[in-house]
Parts: C-alpha cells; structure tokens; sequence
C-alpha cells in the first residue's frame, strides 16, 4: 500500500486516534493522581491523618507546607502561595489568604493552611474537570468512528467506481479510436 492510499490512510487515523485517547487517557490517571491519600483532620482532640474519602463538608484539615489539598474548600486560618498549575495551566503560584476558595489537588507551596471542606469525592472541581475529560473522550471516539465509516465508504466507492471504468473501457475498446472530427465539433 502506497502513502495515500485507503488502508495508509485508516492506519494512520488509527494512530493518530490511539495517541489522542492514550494522552487523554494519561491526562485522566494525572488528574487523580492528584489527590493524596490521606488528609490531616483537625479535631477536638488536634489533628488525626484520616483517608480523603472519610472527609466530609465542613471539616477542617490542615494542609501542610508542600501538601496536596485533600478537597474543594475555603481557607480559614494562614495564608500560602498556592500551585495550581495542573488544573488551571496557570504556571505562577496564587496567593490563598483567609476566606479564599482553594480547589483539591492544588499545592500549599510555602506555608501550612488550614481549610473548611466544601465539596468531596465527585462533588470537587478536579471530579468536574475528569468527568468533562471522560466525556470528550467518549465523544471523539465516536466521531472518529463516524469518521472512520466514512472514509471507508468513500474508498470503496471510488474503488468500485475505477473498476467500472476499467471494465467499461475494457468491453468497449480503445477510446483513442473516437471520431476526431466529432471531438472537434463538440468542442466548438
């Protein structure tokens, strides 16, 4: 098979698909590595490491210098530079002052906040931000593969649209032996 062809063609949209689902794909397994493990809770009797799926709206936690936070939430004691690079793109740390939202995943670069959990689980951004990348995936697969039929068809129509040519041409002989006056004629 020769560049251009139907199949070079199918395979490198094959190719070019399987490279944009497995980035996605790696872009889905970055977004929830994201999350830690575990989270500092604090509590009446101080501060317990606790899983991040044991959290819950309106428990504090505190996030230490270097940490992930552990869930969507409002800062409400201390202040840090805040790395959120990898949900927003934004490549500068942003300050999180007292009464400032901050997003789970994002990074306390500088100092140790302490956060009231607003949203959990599937109700965070980084969830959002998933679902919406899960989705974009499941769309493009199936217009790729509207796409891939298309093609198809359109291969194999032009395929069977040479060979009728060829077998017309072949049972009615040499095109070359038309009346050359007639050629001129029409072309007047």
């Amino acid at each position: 098979m020769g560049a251009g062809s139907p199949g070079h063609d199918h395979a490198a949209r094959a190719l070019a698909r399987n490279a944009a689902l497995g980035a996605a794909s790696g872009a889905l397994e970055a977004l929830a590595a994201l999350l830690p493990d575990s989270s500092d809770k604090i509590t009446d009797h101080g501060v317990v490491e606790v899983p991040v799926a044991e959290l819950a709206a309106d428990d504090v936690v505190l996030v230490r210098s270097g940490a992930r936070v552990p869930a969507d939430g409002v800062v409400v004691s201390g202040a840090s530079a805040m790395d959120e690079s990898m949900i927003t793109g934004e490549s500068r740390p942003l300050t999180g002052d007292e009464g400032d939202r901050v997003v789970a995943g994002t990074v306390a670069t500088d100092n140790s906040i302490r956060v009231r959990v607003t949203a959990v689980g599937e109700e965070t951004a980084l969830a959002g931000i998933q679902r919406l990348v899960g989705e974009a995936q499941k769309s493009h697969a199936r217009a790729q593969a509207l796409a891939d039929r298309a093609a198809a068809f359109l291969s194999y129509f032009a395929a069977g649209t040479g060979l009728i040519t060829f077998t017309a041409w072949t049972v009615l002989g040499n095109t070359g032996e038309a009346d050359p006056g007639h050629l001129a004629h029409a072309s007047a």
